[in-house]
């Protein structure tokens, strides 16, 4: 599998496991700020076990380092916003149920520790950014709100149209809905991937001509 398939593969997977989460833009935010620390914490610890040569137990160590990060950050959740974590309940742990795309994460190949840093976080801010922006299209066309992280609670910000007396998009809050949407939107980038390179060769051979 291509490095770009493999990159397809793991947001279309962890996609798949945000579809218990509700679509509002608050949980999408708490979900984030976990996959970016614990990207960071599990890349740390599988470059540690590679200078002390406990490779072999790579992937239970690190499965069980995922399952101790996610209840630590739900107590923290639940100080900062007990509505948030009770809520998220057991979908926080889903990504512990998921080796094999570490698998396709920690492919290091002998790289060094900055270079796995680098290579590991930019496909978390990736897949956070992705994530976010389809809670919040999900929140403002499901719900017809946007619901705001803060202190002990979950703040809605009410949009002048409520747009969720429509049918249609009453239907994206829904886990059909939701399936659909990541759908949607994966084909749309795969689609827009095949044409690039078209689009660049245009370019270049208008560059030429002239």
């Amino acid at each position: 599998m291509s490095k770009t398939n493999k990159i397809y593969f793991y947001i279309a997977a962890n996609l798949a496991m945000f579809i218990p989460i509700p679509g509002r833009f608050a949980f999408a935010v708490f979900v984030a700020i976990q996959f970016s620390m614990q990207m960071l914490l599990l890349t740390l610890l599988s470059h540690a076990l590679k200078k002390i040569k406990l490779e072999t137990l790579k992937t239970s160590i690190l499965l069980i380092e995922t399952v101790a990060f996610t209840i630590l950050f739900k107590q923290l959740l639940t100080i900062y916003c007990p509505i948030a974590a009770l809520t998220l309940g057991f979908s926080m742990y889903l990504p512990a149920l998921t080796p094999v795309i570490m698998q396709f994460i920690f492919d290091d190949e002998g790289e060094d520790l900055i270079y796995q840093l680098r290579k590991n976080m930019a496909k978390s801010l990736t897949m956070g950014i992705f994530m976010v922006l389809y809670f919040l299209l999900r929140d403002i066309f499901g719900y017809g709100t946007i619901a705001m992280p803060m202190w002990k609670k979950i703040f809605y910000i009410h949009l002048p149209y409520n747009l969720q007396r429509t049918n249609a998009t009453i239907f994206l809050a829904t886990i059909p809905g939701s399936l659909i949407f990541i759908s949607i939107i994966l084909a749309t980038a795969l689609k827009i991937r095949q044409y690039l390179p078209k689009l660049k060769g245009k370019f270049a051979a208008k560059e030429e001509a002239e």
